[in-house]
């Protein structure tokens, strides 16, 4: 009602988790609530904090224009907000609860990228996420002897975390190795 008050009637006896959400504001979540057959509990309230906003543009670090759908995640003890960037390049998450929180780009398209976001009460933090495009390694693999290409040849690359990645040689002996970060 008008007051903030609710009523559920008529629940099935269990462990219940009650959770409140209203435009504007952080969500409100109250848990282990367990309720007997035949009974009432009552003075569950859920406490909705106000929230934050965070809102920025994915750029290409190579030429400054805007990246579009670019997928995008901002992780904190409160839990994970998802959004993509529009056509435009700009995104915007709200109803953000105050906090420290990691904006991270785990697009697979293009580099990852992480960067130390604090969102306060009823503020807009503004964050440009620079966006690198993955790398690429190409090359030929020849016969030494007549210096001909080598066709069906797996060539690795091993990234400084363990990561491999590979690819499979051509008719002429060519490779291109891509999606690298």
């Amino acid at each position: 009602d008008a007051t903030g008050a609710y009523e559920m009637t008529e629940v099935i006896a269990s462990t219940y988790s009650v959770s409140a959400i209203a435009s504007g504001l952080s969500p409100g979540l109250v848990s282990n609530i367990g309720v007997a057959t035949g009974a009432t509990v009552s003075g569950i309230n859920v406490l909705l904090s106000t929230a934050g906003t965070v809102e920025g543009t994915t750029t290409l670090v190579s030429n400054n224009s805007t990246v579009a759908l670019v997928g995008i995640q901002l992780t904190g003890p409160p839990g994970t907000f998802f959004t993509q960037s529009d056509t435009n390049g700009h995104f915007s998450l709200t109803s953000v609860p105050p906090g420290s929180y990691v904006l991270s780009t785990p697009d697979g398209d293009f580099m990852n990228s992480s960067i130390n976001v604090s969102v306060t009460a009823g503020a807009a933090t503004v964050v440009p996420i620079p966006i690198t495009v993955k790398g690429t390694i190409t090359g030929r693999v020849t016969d030494s002897a007549s210096s001909n290409g080598v066709a069906g040849v797996t060539v690795h690359a091993l990234a400084t975390d363990g990561t491999v990645h590979a690819a499979v040689t051509d008719t002429g002996g060519l490779y291109e190795i891509d999606g690298l970060d």
